[in-house]
C-alpha cells in the first residue's frame, strides 16, 4: 500500500476509535462532554496534521496534548472510577494508549512523506 494511503487508513482508524468512544457514552445515556470534546480535539488536530502543510506536526501535536490534558481533567474532576456504576475507568485508559498509538502511526506516516506540504 503506498504511504499516502496508508495515512488516509490510519487517519480513518483514529477518527473510527473516536467515534465509538463517543458513541458507547450516548448509547449508555452517560455522556460526558470533557471526553465527547477531548475525542474532538484529537479528530482535528490528527485531521490537520494530514491535511495542512508546513504547520502539519504542531496540529497533530495540539490534538494529542489536548487529547490528553482534557482526559486528564476528566479523571482529576470525576475520579478514576465511574460513580454511578461503581466500575473502574481501565476502558478510558485503553482508548487513550490506542488513540494516542495510533495517533503516533499517523505522524510518522506523515513525516514520511515524500510529497511536498500536504498530502492533498
Amino acid at each position: 500500500m503506498e504511504l499516502q494511503k496508508k495515512t488516509l487508513v490510519m487517519l480513518g482508524a483514529v477518527i473510527a476509535v473516536q467515534a465509538v468512544d463517543a458513541g458507547l457514552h450516548i448509547a449508555i445515556n452517560e455522556v460526558e462532554m470533557l471526553r465527547i470534546m477531548s475525542n474532538a480535539v484529537l479528530v482535528i488536530g490528527v485531521c490537520l496534521g494530514v491535511f495542512l502543510g508546513q504547520t502539519w506536526r504542531m496540529a497533530l501535536w495540539a490534538g494529542a496534548v489536548g487529547y490528553i490534558v482534557l482526559n486528564l481533567v476528566f479523571v482529576a474532576v470525576f475520579g478514576l472510577e465511574n460513580p454511578v456504576t461503581g466500575v473502574n475507568r481501565a476502558p478510558l485508559f485503553a482508548f487513550m494508549a490506542l488513540s494516542l498509538w495510533l495517533t503516533y502511526r499517523v505522524g510518522r506516516l506523515r513525516a514520511q512523506s515524500p510529497l511536498s506540504p500536504s498530502l492533498t
